[in-house]
């Protein structure tokens, strides 16, 4: 630094910052700002090896031609990872990918060695809940194998800088600082990992009455007190964690289940693992009062799933800010403010028991993170580091199941998409799919084209998009449970989104009942295709006789040339209800073939909605026909100009009063169908109340005007009706989950060009 008066002053350096220099036999590394820089010496000259991108910091390790390196890497958390060039090779091969215990918490400073055998070995150290963990993993071949199963630090900080040596080329050591002193661990191996819990302990005493809930959650018998808002769990409740957490707003979190003594839990048809009656699932949701410190965490709520004879029932406590119990709640949705030692405050919403069972509910679960996929990772049993699907299954709780593991949306190694997907699996999978709220199935198995995501997304501009939109506002997504947006997801939509260059969307083949309702409409647009045919025969009739009658009057040219342009007018109509029929439209996805199979089966004479989902002017016939005339009475019923002028008038005048009332829109009365059958712009509607026309948009893919009785006013297309906790509700495809209850009046939007794919 050069002196300036009598000070010194600091001059930053030339070039990219780097890091403490590593070295290995015939290799070196270093950190710059687009990661680890490795290079290997080959032939006597210097060979750089590819970045390791994004790394902020690194290991290397070196054993004849095969060269191995560790780094950390943030993504969202920072995460451990390893790479290895044998045989002289100047590229990486990854092997595995997140090593963390937790992928969703902070693993760090990873050291490596690789052993007599050839097999890397590396060590590092993770902030598990309020502990920090040491690890040691070894590679088989095929995959990473926890070194004996116990953590080599029982620390309540990170060490900065861990080092690993091999004795005998195979027994790692693994040397570190702590509080000022130098500690060293051995590992004594070669012992194979246990389960992390060798026994199950019994729950026999400690059912959760439903019926009657305890006042507090010391007096249900599952907690004891420990620490203040760190209760002591009960030996018969099982920990157990999640491949992707559900974002709460950033509140950390633990969870148990108890089965009654000697039970197992099995595989649903959606994939969730089902306990027996009698089982509890139990959170708990806690905060840093200090942010960064895990000494300061405290329980903020604990939630309790009870399953009984009827069902499962939800229930919440709320934790006293003395942190000594937590306190029942009513059913209602409560917000509680923490202070934090830094200044703000920290809010924390409590949802109500309805609210839990609108998530927690059949379509996906109930039961949520208890899936094989989210299931299969390690964990921390106390220090004893194990598989968690081999110690559930030891237990005898876990089923056996091939189902691979969620991606970790921290997962680095994975695509940008593939994160995202993982993300969205674990967060809106338990409501977004086809048999709860369709207008999204965001499960992991569903092919992105089939999530119809892609209606959602402008691609290269995220900030176009309806999804980015919702991710990181709120109120967004989830509608429910949350008043913060997680930045984790925010970033990885706009990377996503930014680097795509195109979106595919492909409907899935709809259910039987839709598909039958799609079949007559498509039945109908067959119909009027042969009723403009049979009108354009008779106009041409009509024409060749009247200029037979003129022929020697003379003929004025002009009104035959508007009956000429009238005629082809009438004629582009046959051809587009022919392009519709025959899937012939600009949009080409209508299913033709499969509907049509259906079609040729559903009686002409029903009452869905006639020509609503045809793109035809049928404004030669304004307002359409009465109850009791038929489509080919009211076509012969025209005779001389006179007549049809005055029927033409007639039928603008009803026209435009039904207009009015439709755009006036339908107040709620009920549930009832109106029988009352009219046409509207051209389009024949059979029924008046709210409930229909919002069926009306689901059917027909049209959209309505929403008017809220908060005031607020949209327009949108419905995607689903149904019942979600015991209440109506409406999914709309760009607006939040609403209840009926909230919707005063529907009306039609005004008619825009209609496909079968639901684009406007």
């Amino acid at each position: 630094m050069p002196a300036r008066g009598n000070r010194w002053r600091p001059r930053s350096p030339r070039g990219p910052r780097r890091s403490e220099l590593v070295a290995a036999h015939g290799a070196v590394a270093w950190v710059e700002p687009a990661g680890a820089k490795v290079y290997r010496l080959a032939g006597g000259a210097w060979a750089a090896m590819p970045v390791l991108a994004g790394a902020t910091r690194v290991s290397i390790a070196a054993r004849g031609e095969a060269l191995a390196a560790a780094w950390q890497q943030p993504s969202g958390s920072d995460g451990v990872y390893v790479a290895i060039a044998a045989n002289g090779a100047t590229t990486w091969t990854r092997l595995g990918g997140l090593l963390d215990v937790d992928p969703n918490s902070d693993a760090r400073a990873p050291q490596i060695a690789i052993d007599g055998d050839g097999a890397p070995i590396v060590a590092w150290a993770e902030q598990i809940e309020t502990a920090a963990r040491g690890v040691m993993a070894r590679w088989s071949g095929s995959a990473w194998t926890i070194l004996g199963g116990a953590s080599w630090l029982a620390g309540a900080q990170l060490p900065d800088a861990p080092r690993i040596a091999l004795g005998a080329d195979r027994s790692p050591a693994v040397a570190w600082t702590e509080n000022a002193a130098v500690h060293v661990a051995r590992f004594n191996g070669p012992a194979e990992p246990g389960p992390g819990l060798a026994t199950r302990g019994s729950i026999s005493g400690r059912a959760f009455s439903a019926a009657s809930p305890a006042p507090t959650v010391l007096a249900t018998g599952c907690f004891t007190a420990g620490a203040a808002g760190r209760p002591v769990p009960h030996a018969g409740l099982v920990p157990h964690d999640p491949v992707g957490e559900l974002w709460t707003d950033g509140a950390k979190k633990r969870r148990w289940i108890a089965l009654p003594d000697g039970a197992a839990m099995a595989v649903s048809a959606t994939g969730a693992w089902e306990p027996l009656v009698g089982s509890v699932v139990i959170k708990e949701l806690a905060v840093e009062l200090a942010p960064g410190d895990p000494a300061s965490r405290r329980a903020v709520e604990t939630r309790f799933l009870v399953k009984g004879a009827g069902g499962w029932q939800g229930f919440t406590y709320q934790w006293r800010s003395d942190g000594s119990d937590a306190d029942l709640l009513t059913d209602g949705q409560f917000t509680k403010a923490w202070s934090l030692t830094t200044g703000g405050t920290y809010t924390h919403v409590d949802p109500s028991r309805s609210q839990c069972l609108s998530c927690h509910e059949s379509s996906f679960g109930p039961l949520l993170g208890r899936r094989t996929e989210q299931l299969r990772r390690w964990l921390d049993y106390g220090g004893v580091i194990a598989d968690q699907l081999a110690s559930l299954q030891h237990l005898g709780i876990g089923p056996a199941s091939a189902t691979p593991a969620l991606p970790s949306p921290h997962d680095a190694s994975l695509s940008v998409e593939t994160r995202t997907r993982g993300y969205t699996a674990a967060n809106c999978a338990h409501c977004h799919n086809p048999a709860h709220i369709a207008i999204k199935d965001l499960r992991i198995t569903t092919p992105l084209a089939r999530t119809r995501l892609c209606e959602v997304i402008a691609p290269g501009r995220p900030l176009d998009g309806r999804l980015h939109q919702l991710v990181t506002a709120r109120p967004g997504m989830p509608a429910i449970g949350s008043l913060v947006p997680d930045p984790l997801i925010g970033s990885l939509v706009n990377t996503w989104i930014t680097g795509m260059t195109s979106c595919p969307l492909e409907i899935e083949a709809q259910p039987d009942a839709a598909l039958q309702i799609e079949a007559r409409v498509l039945a109908d647009q067959r119909e009027q295709r042969a009723d403009l045919e049979v009108d354009l025969e008779r106009r041409r009739l009509e024409r060749e006789a009247e200029l037979e009658r003129d022929a020697h009057a003379g003929v004025d040219v002009t009104a035959e040339a508007e009956h000429r342009a009238a005629d082809a007018e009438a004629e582009r109509d046959v051809d587009r209800a022919a392009a519709r029929v025959d899937g012939r439209d600009e949009v080409g996805e209508v299913r033709v073939a499969e509907v049509l199979a259906i079609a040729e089966v559903v009686d002409a004479e029903h009452d869905v909605e006639r020509a609503a989902a045809l793109e035809i002017d049928l404004e030669i016939e304004p307002g359409g026909i009465t109850e009791e005339e038929s489509d080919a009475e009211a076509i012969g019923a025209r005779g001389s100009d006179a007549e049809r002028q005055h029927e033409d008038r007639d039928r603008q005048s009803s026209h435009a009063a039904m207009v009015d009332r439709v755009r006036g829109g339908c107040e709620v009365r009920g549930k009832g169908h109106s029988s009352t059958r009219r046409y509207i712009m051209g389009h024949r509607i059979d029924r008046g109340d709210v409930i229909d026309m919002l069926e009306e948009s689901i059917t027909l893919r049209i959209p309505v005007v929403v008017e809220l009785r908060d005031g607020r006013r949209f327009e949108d297309r419905v995607t689903q009706i149904g019942k979600y906790a015991g209440e109506d509700h409406v999914a709309f495809h760009d607006h939040e989950f609403t209840p009926l209850r909230q919707i005063s009046r529907t009306a039609r939007a005004v008619p825009r060009e209609y496909t079968y794919a639901g684009k406007r």
